[in-house]
């Protein structure tokens, strides 16, 4: 199985982005367009879906991080 790796949109003019909610563990099995972390801007809060189905393998991110 390839591992695929998940990018954060781009969020625009945005300084600062951080990670407020992380919702995944590594074994976690995830669908398509599931939740898998929220951001929060300055603007905005927005949780960022899985575009692919399968097993977390690694998250190299935490609550706090920007």
């Amino acid at each position: 199985m390839p591992v695929e790796k998940l990018v954060v949109p781009d969020f625009g003019s945005a300084q600062k982005i951080t990670v407020i909610e992380v919702f995944i563990k590594p074994g976690d099995q995830v669908e398509i367009e599931a939740a898998v972390i929220a951001l929060e801007s300055e603007k905005a809060v927005m949780e960022i879906p899985s575009p692919y189905a399968g097993v977390i393998t690694a998250v190299h991110l935490k609550e706090g991080d920007t």
